[in-house]
C-alpha cells in the first residue's frame, strides 16, 4: 500500500467526495445514484472490469413533517419509508410489550418509549430480526394505531424507531426533549402530519474485477449507501475509500488469484445489495470475503474479526494484526454484509471501528472526522492478508 502522504490524501479524497460533495446516499435517492456513478468511474479508471448489478428498491422522500400538542410544535423526524398521514388523535404511551398488549391504540397515536424504544425495530425482512421485534410489529399491525411515534432517549445519537418499507403504519421518531414533553404533559390529543412520498426506485452494486491465474477469488467489499440523515463518512465512505485504494494497489501488483471489489448498496435498511450479488456469485469459488464497514475514524480504533473461518485463517489474520498495533481483534459482530458470506459458508473477515457508536447514523459522521492514516492502516493490513490467502485452497479457510 502507499504509505506516503499522497496515498493518504487519495483515501481522504474519496471520503470527501462521497460524504462531502455527495452527502447522504440512502437507497433510491439522487445521492445514492451519484455515489454509484463515482465508484464506477473510479474503478474503470483503475482498469477493473466493472459490472453494475441493479436491483429495485423503494424510493422515498419527505416534504414536510409536523407534530403539534396543545398548540405547540415539537421536534420530530419522519421515519424512512413511512406512508403519509395527517391526523389528530389521542396519544397512548406504551413502554413494554405487556402494556402494548393491553392498550387500546386503535385509531390513536401510540407513543413507544422505554423498553419498546430501547433500540430500532428491525425491518420485517432483515435476517437478524428477533422474535421480540416480530412480536412488537405483529401487535401494532393487529391493533391498528393511526400512527406510531418512537421516543429517542439518547443524546446525541439518533436512531429512527422504524426503517421498513414493509411497515404500513405511518411512523416518526421524536427526540429526547419532545418525548419528555409529551410524557410529562400527556396531552389529550396530538396533531401529526407526515407529507411523504414513496414509489418504486432502484439502486445498484458496483462490482470491479481483476482476473487472476486461478479460478478462485477473494472478495473485498464495502457498502456505499447511508442512513437517511447522515453524510456517512465513517459509515461508510471510509470503507469505500479503502476498497478503491486496494483496487488501485492490486491493479499495479497482481495477487495471482482473482479479486472482486464489491461496492454494495441497500445495506442500511435491507440487505438488498448483497442479496443481488449472490444471485449470480458462486460461494464455492470464494477463498474469503473481507468487508470494510466503520473503520478510519479519528476518535475510533480500527477493529478486525472473523466469521465462519477456520482456525488457520483466524491465526493468519491475527498474526498480521500483530504488525499493526493501532488496530485490535474483537468478537464477531453480524450487522454488516460479511454475515451474508458467512451464512453461505464463506469465511469472512470484517474491518470495523470501536468507540464511535454515537457518531454512526448521525449528522455528526462528517468527512473531517476521518483519518487518512487510519484508513491506510486498514488497507495495508487487508493487503497483507490477501497476500497470505491468495494461494490457499478454498477449503482451507472454511470453519
Amino acid at each position: 500500500m502507499d504509505d506516503t502522504a499522497n496515498g493518504m490524501d487519495i483515501l481522504e479524497k474519496h471520503v470527501c467526495q462521497l460524504a462531502g460533495r455527495i452527502g447522504t446516499r440512502y437507497i433510491g435517492s439522487p445521492g445514492n445514484k451519484a455515489a454509484g456513478e463515482y465508484i464506477r468511474a473510479e474503478m474503470e479508471q483503475i482498469g477493473l472490469a466493472v459490472e453494475i448489478q441493479e436491483t429495485p428498491c423503494p424510493a422515498w422522500s419527505v416534504r414536510r413533517s409536523m407534530l403539534e400538542a396543545d398548540g405547540i410544535q415539537l421536534r420530530m423526524h419522519a421515519d424512512p419509508f413511512s406512508p403519509p398521514i395527517e391526523v389528530t388523535a389521542p396519544l397512548v404511551p406504551v413502554g413494554t410489550i405487556a402494556e402494548l398488549e393491553r392498550a387500546d391504540v386503535s385509531g390513536r397515536i401510540a407513543l413507544l418509549f422505554g423498553d419498546l424504544a430501547s433500540a430500532p425495530i428491525s425491518p420485517k425482512q432483515w435476517f437478524l430480526i428477533t422474535e421480540r421485534e416480530k412480536q412488537v410489529i405483529t401487535l401494532l399491525e393487529m391493533k391498528g394505531p393511526a400512527a406510531v411515534l418512537s421516543a429517542q432517549p439518547c443524546v446525541p445519537y439518533f436512531a429512527h424507531g422504524f426503517c421498513d418499507a414493509d411497515f404500513a403504519i405511518p411512523s416518526a421518531t421524536v427526540p429526547r426533549d419532545a418525548a419528555l414533553g409529551l410524557l410529562r404533559k400527556n396531552p389529550a390529543a396530538v396533531h401529526l402530519r407526515l407529507e411523504t412520498e414513496r414509489h418504486a426506485g432502484s439502486t445498484a452494486n458496483v462490482v470491479g474485477r481483476l482476473a487472476g491465474k486461478r479460478r478462485e477469488t477473494i472478495v473485498l467489499c464495502a457498502h456505499y449507501d447511508t442512513a437517511l440523515e447522515t453524510p456517512g463518512a465513517c459509515d461508510n465512505a471510509g470503507g469505500v475509500a479503502i476498497l478503491l485504494a486496494l483496487a488501485a494497489h492490486f491493479a499495479e501488483h497482481p495477487a495471482g488469484c482473482g479479486l472482486e471489489f464489491a461496492a454494495f448498496s441497500g445495506h442500511e435498511y435491507l440487505p438488498l445489495g448483497v442479496d443481488a450479488y449472490f444471485r449470480t456469485a458462486d460461494p464455492g469459488k470464494i477463498i474469503a470475503a473481507i468487508n470494510f464497514d466503520g473503520a478510519g475514524h479519528i476518535l475510533g480504533t480500527n477493529t478486525l474479526t472473523a466469521m465462519a473461518a477456520s482456525d488457520g485463517l483466524v491465526r493468519t489474520a491475527k498474526a498480521k494484526l500483530g504488525g499493526h498495533p493501532g488496530a485490535v481483534w474483537v468478537d464477531p459482530w453480524p450487522e454488516s454484509d460479511h454475515s451474508a458470506f458467512a451464512m453461505r459458508g464463506v469465511p469472512a473477515l470484517a474491518f470495523g471501528g470501536s468507540g464511535i457508536r454515537e457518531i454512526t447514523h448521525s449528522p455528526a459522521d462528517t468527512a473531517d472526522g476521518i483519518s487518512g492514516g487510519k484508513l491506510n492502516e486498514a488497507a495495508s493490513l487487508a493487503a497483507e492478508i490477501v497476500m497470505e490467502l491468495k494461494d490457499k485452497k478454498v477449503e482451507w479457510g472454511r470453519a
